[in-house]
This record gives structure tokens, sequence and C-alpha cells, in this order.
């Protein structure tokens, strides 16, 4: 009986909540970014912080495709977040058109976070499949 009591009260609190767009906005950004870094592969899998290879400490696994250590993990989500950030402020360039210079800074510093965001991925990746060094 406390228990249909604590969850319909935990229900009209939920119901009257009302957050505001940009709320919901991050807590997808987030979500999104967790899922597509591997958030759930660590969650259910709990793979090791590194590999230990030949005596040494590595962060990713080479030519291991379908393993990936949490530390990979957490940097691949750095990097999306990286990314996006750069699209965000790509597009809220487009706010300042009554001070140029100020739209211009901010929207080379948004391309520059994306295409550091993509290159750093694309790094990762290539180390990770055997294609650089």
């Amino acid at each position: 009986m406390k228990r249909n009591k604590i969850s319909s009260r935990l229900f009209d609190v939920a119901s009257r909540l009302k957050p505001s767009g940009k709320i919901i906005v991050i807590v997808a950004l987030i979500v999104t970014i967790f899922i597509l870094g591997g958030g759930i592969y660590d969650l259910i899998y709990k793979p090791p912080p590194g590999a230990r290879w030949m005596g040494r400490y590595l962060f990713y696994r080479r030519y291991w495709l379908s393993e990936q250590t949490l530390n990979e993990s957490l940097t691949v989500m750095i990097f999306y977040a990286l990314g996006t950030l750069g699209m965000i402020l790509t597009y809220q360039s487009t706010r300042y058109t009554s001070s140029p210079r100020r739209a211009y800074a901010t929207l080379a510093l948004g391309i520059a976070l994306f295409i550091l965001g993509y290159a750093l991925t694309e790094v990762l990746y290539r180390m990770k499949t055997g294609m650089l060094f």
C-alpha cells in the first residue's frame, strides 16, 4: 500500500514539472553522446580502463574492433562533445549580426572545434584499426 502512495505521489510531481526547452535539448544531447560513445557497452560489459600488452599500459586495443576499453569510450565521448559544441557555436554565430567581428570569431571557433572533434575521432579510429602508427 505504501509503495502505491509513493509512486502515485512521484507521478503527480513529475506530471506537474515543466522543464524548459533548453534543458530538454541539453539532456537529449548528453544522452545521445553517451549512447554513441559506447556508454551502453560500458554499463553492460564493464570493460577494463586500459589494456596491458607486453608490460605496457595502453588505453586502446589495437586490431580489436569488437572490444573497447573504458578510456576509449570516454575519449570518444569527449571528442563527440567537442564536435557538438562546435556545431552549436557555428549555429549561435548567426545571432551576432550587429557585430560582424564577434560573429566571425564565433563561427571560426565553432568550425575549428567541429573539425578538431572529427579529426581526433578519425585518428583514434585509424589507430585502433592499425592504419595509423
